[in-house]
């Protein structure tokens, strides 16, 4: 039934009136399904680590070692490195050594160089004063054709034994959103 305030005729939708006891039973139900709905979208996590690099530097011995588990060889994955990273980084490129170990022993290995900055010095990533995060793609919809544990190496490749500016290397595997 239509309502007249002042000059404005309100037809109301909701004829009922809630009691603000009313409202509150329907926030945890609508919190729930908010909640549900914004991890759902996001990728799904395999597996990530983050490991600290001394303050004095990354030397040539301090290779970081990531043991991950693949339980389905049908799906497809990305994997990723993530970089914390002074702003004044000397170099604009980061030259690592990956190697990556499989169950039946067998290990592959390649050079990589990673991009820190751009042609002209600035620093890529997300930046906050003098430190940076870059997340660096290393591959996308990689596949694993074995069950059971895997490794990820990695070294420092650099001209320099005890290189400055790098912070922490996070990697991490995430399951792609298609299958093989």
């Amino acid at each position: 039934m239509p309502q007249r305030i002042g000059e404005a005729v309100v037809l109301s939708a909701f004829p009922m009136r809630y009691t603000s006891m009313q409202m509150k039973n329907w926030i945890g139900p609508l919190f729930f399904v908010f909640l549900l709905g914004c991890t759902a979208c996001g990728p799904t996590v395999i597996y990530q680590k983050q490991q600290d690099i001394d303050p004095a530097g990354w030397a040539y011995a301090d290779t970081l070692q990531y043991p991950f588990d693949i339980a389905d060889t049908s799906g497809l994955y990305n994997l990723f490195l993530t970089l914390d990273h002074r702003s004044d980084f000397a170099t604009q490129n980061l030259y690592v050594r990956v190697h990556t170990g499989f169950p039946n022993g067998q290990r592959l290995s390649q050079r990589l160089s990673l991009e820190i900055s751009d042609k002209i010095g600035r620093a890529l990533g997300d930046c906050q004063g003098e430190l940076c995060q870059l997340d660096i793609p290393i591959q996308a919809n990689a596949y694993f054709d074995q069950v059971g544990p895997h490794y990820f190496t990695l070294e420092q490749f650099m001209r320099t034994d005890s290189l400055a500016g790098i912070q922490s290397v996070s990697f991490r595997v995430e399951l792609a959103q298609q299958e093989r």
